[in-house]
This record gives structure tokens, C-alpha cells and sequence, in this order.
């Protein structure tokens, strides 16, 4: 909360020491300075006064604009954006949990401790269990995945943003899938729209990790992507590779090619009326599973494949620049 910050500032807009104000109100000095340093807060029963001294709400004081706003929302989700990227899941359940108290019903926030619960439950003890399995199998484990389930549930039978809907209606897929409920996974696929968490990629998913557990590391991959993705600006082409396929552009000089093929629409978009092509940026990203190739938000044109043989990859990402560019 904002309480000692609004007592401080509202103290001095009306020009008070801590001791006139001690003085007005009938307590010590020192619990005036320890409210605006944070040390203690004020007993409830002392809100309507310090409102009334000051003319101001008490939601005024407890800082209800600053905790409703979207800034404060943001840095909940750059701080939990954070832990799931150290793989500090642990460290993120607990911090979405906080903020879940103080939101009791924003989805969103529902929806990101969701994916940190599906992925907490096989991350932060691995290094201490003799067999993952056992680990996978064991009732924390299954905790989580329930709780995960749950919170997708409640997301899902809300009214969250489109966004929010089609992140939580993919993740709800694979928690299910990691509790052995296959039935409902692929019904949830299903109900999956054609853009980023596409129906036909969760389907594929689902079909390639099926009941193999040796295939979870995969499900976790595609878990911390979710978790981690972010929006790209539709004037921008980013291809993002996963961990695999980064030999891949150094193999086949695909940051050169992507350098002439710029040079030639330079040369004759004078002639022809062609699209410009974006600004380009190359990345590796850590958060996508190994073999996969994304190229983000660039109208309707999104390519979300597996790739197995680089040259392949190479000649697809070349394939949907031009096609981009229009000039092939």
C-alpha cells in the first residue's frame, strides 16, 4: 500500500511538522514519523481522523488510485515476468499470490500464477530427487496442477480480454494434459482461435508429448513460452528461434540474406509499388522449445513451425520475408 507515502505528502502540503500533526490528532511524534517510514501503519480506527485532518477519502490515504492503476499492475507483471525468466517459479507463485490478494479478480493475474503453479511443480526441486518421475508424480505436484486447473477455470468462465482468454485456454490444455486428462486437453484445444496460441500448434503439441512423460521438459518449454511471450509492435518482424535453431542463421548467412534482399526492394521500389520491409530483429529466444521458428505479428502473416533440417528452416524464414516484401 501507499500509506506512508500519501501521509508524508499530504503532512507537507499543508505544511505540518510530524509534532503539529502529532499534536492535532493526539499521539507521540514517533508513531507520525514511523507511519511515513513505513515501520508500522496506522490502527484502522485512526483512518477517519487522519482523512478528516487532511479533507481527504481514506481511499485517498490508503493509496486505492495508485493500487488500482495500471502502473501498479505492470510492476506485478515485470517483477513475475522476471522470477518465471530465472526460473524463480517458487518465487513467482508466491508473488502472484500476494498480488492476487490485492486484485482478488483480475484475471490476467489468475492466468500468469496459473502457468507459474503448472510450471513450479517440477522445477525448483529436481536437483534433489533422485527419480523426476517420482518428483512429477508426487502430491505437491499434483497440487499445483489442480490449483493451475482451477484458476484457468475461473479465468476461462469470465469475462477476461481476448488476450488473457486465448493464453489461459492454451495453458488450461497442457495443465490438463499434465494431469492426465487427455479428453479435456484436446477439447480445450479445440476451442482455440488461429493466432499465437493456435489450435493447430496445441494440437500438434498435444499429439507429440501425448502420454510419453519423457516428453514433460516439452511441455515445460512450451509452458515458460506462454508465461514469457510478449506482443511485438505489427511494424516490426521479429523471428525468434529456439534454442536449436541459432546455428541455423549462422549456417546459412540468413542475417546476410535478409541484408540483400532489403537492398533489392531499395533498388526497385522506385519501379514497383512494393511493401517496405519491416524493421528485422533476430533473436535467439530461450523460451521457445528447441526446433521451432516463430516470425511475430506481422499483419496476418505468422509463421509457428517445428523444423528439423536447417536448411528447410532457412529457406521457410526467407519464404515469408518475401512473401512480405512482395517481390517474389
Amino acid at each position: 500500500m501507499y500509506i506512508e507515502e500519501n501521509l508524508k505528502n499530504l503532512r507537507k502540503q499543508h505544511k505540518w511538522t510530524q509534532e503539529e500533526v502529532a499534536e492535532m490528532i493526539n499521539i507521540s511524534p514517533q508513531s507520525v514519523s514511523k507511519w511515513e517510514r513505513g515501520d508500522t501503519l496506522p490502527d484502522i480506527t485512526m483512518l477517519p481522523t487522519l482523512a478528516n485532518l487532511y479533507a481527504v477519502s481514506i481511499d485517498s490515504i490508503v493509496g486505492m488510485d495508485k493500487i488500482n492503476g495500471d502502473e501498479a499492475r505492470a510492476k506485478i507483471f515485470a517483477a513475475a515476468h522476471e522470477h518465471l525468466r530465472k526460473r524463480e517459479t517458487a518465487a513467482a507463485v508466491s508473488f502472484l499470490e500476494n498480488a492476487l490478494q490485492t486484485f482478488p479478480s483480475d484475471e490476467e493475474i489468475m492466468s500468469k500464477l496459473a502457468l507459474a503453479l503448472a510450471l513450479c511443480e517440477n522445477s525448483e526441486n529436481l536437483e534433489n530427487s533422485e527419480n523426476a518421475e517420482n518428483l512429477a508424480n508426487s502430491e505437491n505436484s499434483q497440487n499445483n496442477l489442480q490449483k493451475a486447473a482451477k484458476l484457468c477455470e475461473r479465468v476461462l468462465s469470465a469475462n477476461p480480454t481476448a488476450k488473457v482468454r486465448h493464453t489461459t485456454s492454451a495453458a488450461i490444455s497442457f495443465v490438463y494434459l499434465k494431469l492426465g486428462e487427455r479428453e479435456k486437453a484436446e477439447k480445450a484445444a479445440k476451442n482455440l482461435t488461429p493466432i499465437r496460441e493456435s489450435r493447430e500448434s496445441i494440437l500438434a503439441e498435444l499429439a507429440e508429448n501425448g502420454e510419453n512423460s519423457e516428453k514433460s521438459a516439452n511441455i515445460d518449454n512450451y509452458l515458460r513460452f506462454l508465461a514469457l511471450s510478449e506482443e511485438n509492435a505489427k511494424t516490426k518482424l521479429t523471428i525468434e528461434l529456439g534454442a536449436n535453431m541459432v546455428a541455423t542463421c549462422t549456417e546459412h548467412n540468413l542475417t546476410d540474406k535478409i541484408a540483400v534482399l532489403r537492398a533489392e526492394i531499395e533498388s526497385i521500389k522506385a519501379v514497383k509499388s512494393l511493401k517496405i520491409l519491416p524493421l528485422i530483429n533476430i533473436r535467439d529466444m530461450v523460451e521457445l522449445p528447441p526446433n521451432r521458428v516463430r516470425i511475430s505479428h506481422y499483419g496476418d502473416i505468422l509463421l509457428d513451425s517445428d523444423f528439423a533440417d536447417s536448411a528447410v528452416a532457412a529457406a521457410e524464414i526467407m519464404a515469408i520475408i518475401g512473401k512480405i516484401a512482395k517481390i517474389g
